[in-house]
């Protein structure tokens, strides 16, 4: 049996840029993504082990919206 797909994906990234992403209307990706490549994305079951492991990297804030 196939799961179901999530109906919300997070992508989390820095303040800063998101605030960017919100003034411009836009956003192309983190910082991290564009180091990586592509875009990251995690399902709700996700986050809290993806915040927990990005917590030890120097870096802003973060904000998480969906």
């Amino acid at each position: 049996m196939t799961a179901a797909p999530p109906e919300i994906i997070f992508h989390v990234c820095r303040r800063d840029e998101w605030e960017r992403a919100q003034a411009s209307g836009a956003h192309a990706g983190s910082s991290q993504d564009a180091a990586d490549g592509f875009i990251h994305f995690s399902t709700a079951g996700e986050v809290r082990a993806m915040l927990d492991r990005d917590a030890r990297k120097p870096v802003a804030r973060r904000a998480v919206a969906a």
